[in-house]
């Protein structure tokens, strides 16, 4: 015969006022006298002595070990009354022996069994009710009964009690019903763990007073029965999988893979080498040469910034020709990265990278998560940026920005957090870029979308042969064997154990590094006021700000100093070259030709094109008479300009008394 034991039964087994009950044993008897009021008491359901308990009384089996605890502390602090109000938000947690990863849950194993796991909540379904008690009435016998029902149990099928009556079903009346709150919810593997095959996904509950506490975007520690639904009125033989969830925890912000002591401190000695900036670039993407400038910018976004009030993430946005390695260089981030997603803009929406509302099997619409809310605290990696289409671009300006994304469609009314760093990828409107045009008109993107950038790097498929040359060769040694990435500094994984750390690092700025951001924006407004096609800003001291913090705890520095703003300010000064913008010493000039308004090198550029010939070749004094007609030019500024342009190597005598662009 089945054992049966009362609440009253299982308190006493609990608590026993000798001090022999089991949650005053040794393991938590400390843990009992360091309770504060809003605790969590946390309780293996697994160990001996308390899962006999626990299946009995699965359903109740948080409250009588609430009351247990509560009884002793009253106990303890002989003040009944005070300590039922003051340890009102005590929250009590069930967890079983081990976590198990997803991947390893099965109906073999654990079927009807309390399971533990980490999880990211990927949907949530709208609350609902579900009547908890009620009374009901028998229509032969009309005798009342009190029922105590599950969620999984139909009220329209309770039955009389009574034998003589044959189970009649009997009739449920309004006056006694009780009911509580009840939501499923969808779980997924955590990315991290599911980096070579497809996420497991299962289909949870949580009841009574969890419902509602669970949003999606979060990761959790879920300790619940694993069960499959089996259907009483249509009987198959394939059923899904239901967990029922007991106890949930917000799992703490953890890297999978930490360094040793050891290689902490020897990557700390090694910081202070001139080289070791170049040794983490050349561990990035080994496989892929060159590109040492966009490679750094990754690994500063990797590490990110750091500010208590203002945006830490970095956004970094790759132009350039097809063929060239972008989509390459965001699958290596996505790897080196602990929390990554990488997708394509042609195949991603709107609902995708943010929040959608989707129509399950059964009908029911639930609000699922996008790319931006699950890597939140992570990065993104956007390929074919510029194939989005205009509505799913917008759905991220306030990602970005706020590193937030919300929705309020088919009654969803949702806000969740989206700390997530972009790395975009885009290629030219007509296959080439074309230097002649602004970077706006070459990629399609708003000014809006493109301001949110921290960083913009072109890369041009330009012709040379020494470059050719060495590419040829160093792409045919992979295939004859010769791996790379056996001479890193830096394995791929020991640089993820890196990068988790350094993201930890709080580095404050100093004052004088204040002082040289401050000229350096000051210098850049005054340009911008001279430019209308300048877009200088805020954002672009904020940019300054982050990517110095960035480059300071890559270094394991407690200070931001000028050394690390001389060093992003040179960053910077190679992306604005890359983009064709002149630069001087003082690194007074920044933006992006984004404006709509036609500025001066835009304009050069332009009437370059107009007196070009059948072979792209410009005479001088045709160049110089042409361009000193505008408005812009004079002729003194028009000869400047040309000097400007051979002195940097922008263009070439061709022959013949002509010239032609480098």
């Amino acid at each position: 015969m089945e054992t049966t034991y009362t609440d009253s039964a299982i308190l006493d087994k609990f608590y026993n006022i000798s001090g022999t009950g089991v949650l005053q044993g040794s393991k938590y008897f400390g843990i009992l006298n360091s309770l504060t009021p809003f605790s969590t008491f946390t309780v293996n359901v697994m160990e001996d002595g308390i899962y006999e308990f626990f299946m009995i009384k699965k359903e109740a089996f948080k409250a009588v070990i609430k009351e247990s605890v509560l009884r002793y502390l009253e106990v303890k602090h002989c003040d009944y009354e005070d300590v039922r109000n003051s340890f009102r938000n005590l929250k009590i947690n069930l967890v079983a022996d081990s976590t198990i990863p997803m991947h390893d849950l099965n109906a073999r194993d654990h079927e009807q069994t309390v399971v533990t796991f980490d999880c990211e909540v990927i949907a949530v379904e709208k609350e609902k009710t579900y009547v908890k008690k009620c009374v009901a009435q028998c229509p032969l016998c009309f005798m009342d009964q009190t029922m105590l029902c599950t969620f999984e149990r139909d009220i329209k099928s309770l039955v009389c009690n009574n034998i003589k009556c044959k189970r009649h079903i009997m009739d449920v009346k309004k006056e006694g019903l009780v009911t509580d709150n009840i939501q499923y919810i969808y779980l997924q593997q955590i990315l991290s763990d599911a980096k070579n095959s497809t996420p497991i996904t299962f289909r949870a509950v949580v009841i009574d007073d969890m419902s509602g506490t669970i949003y999606v975007g979060q990761k959790k520690r879920i300790t619940g029965m694993y069960k499959s639904v089996i259907d009483k009125k249509k009987l198959e033989n394939v059923n899904d999988i239901l967990i029922e969830i007991m106890s949930e925890q917000d799992l703490e912000k953890k890297n999978d893979a930490c360094l040793t002591d050891e290689e902490l401190e020897k990557l700390k000695n090694d910081s202070k080498d001139k080289d070791f900036t170049y040794k983490l670039t050349t561990s990035f993407a080994p496989l892929i040469m060159g590109y040492e400038d966009i490679k750094f910018s990754i690994l500063l976004m990797l590490a990110g910034g750091y500010s208590k009030v203002k945006r830490n993430d970095i956004n970094l946005l790759l132009v350039g020709d097809p063929s060239l390695a972008k989509s390459e260089l965001l699958k290596e981030c996505s790897k080196v990265s602990s929390k990554s997603m990488y997708t394509s803009g042609r195949g991603a929406s709107a609902a995708g990278l943010t929040i959608g509302i989707v129509k399950m099997e059964n009908g029911t619409q639930v609000a699922q998560a996008g790319v931006l809310p699950l890597c939140n605290e992570g990065h993104a990696c956007i390929d074919e940026f510029d194939k989005m289409s205009t509505d799913d671009r917008s759905a991220m300006h306030e990602g970005m920005e706020q590193q937030t994304v919300s929705i309020a469609k088919a009654g969803f009314r949702m806000t969740l957090p989206a700390k997530t760093s972009i790395l975009a990828a885009a290629n030219p409107k007509y296959g080439k870029y074309d230097i002649d045009s602004s970077l706006i008109d070459n990629i399609n993107i708003p000014v809006p979308l493109v301001s949110r950038f921290d960083m913009i790097w072109l890369i041009r498929d330009s012709v040379n042969v020494k470059e050719d040359h060495e590419k040829a060769t160093f792409i045919l040694d992979t295939f004859t064997g010769d791996d790379q990435s056996n001479k890193v500094y830096l394995p791929r994984d020991q640089l993820t154990s890196y990068l988790n750390h350094v993201r930890t690092l709080k580095p404050t700025i100093t004052a004088e590094a204040k002082l040289k951001m401050t000229e350096i924006y000051q210098s850049m407004r005054s340009l911008s006021s001279k430019n209308d096609s300048l877009a200088v800003g805020i954002r672009q001291l904020e940019a300054l700000a982050r990517l110095a913090t960035a480059h300071a705890k890559l270094l394991f520095k407690k200070e931001v100093d000028i050394s690390d703003i001389t060093a992003v300010e040179g960053l910077m000064k190679r992306m604005f070259t890359s983009l064709g913008v002149q630069t001087d010493k003082e690194f007074n000039q920044a933006g992006l030709m984004v404006g709509a308004k036609e500025n001066k090198e835009q304009l050069a550029n332009r009437v370059w094109g107009e007196c070009a010939d059948d072979e792209k070749h410009v005479s001088h004094h045709k160049f110089i008479e042409k361009l000193s007609a505008t408005d812009k030019f004079t002729e003194n500024d028009a000869e400047k300009l040309f000097g400007n342009w051979e002195k940097n190597n922008y263009i070439s005598m061709a022959g013949g008394g002509k010239w032609k662009k480098t």
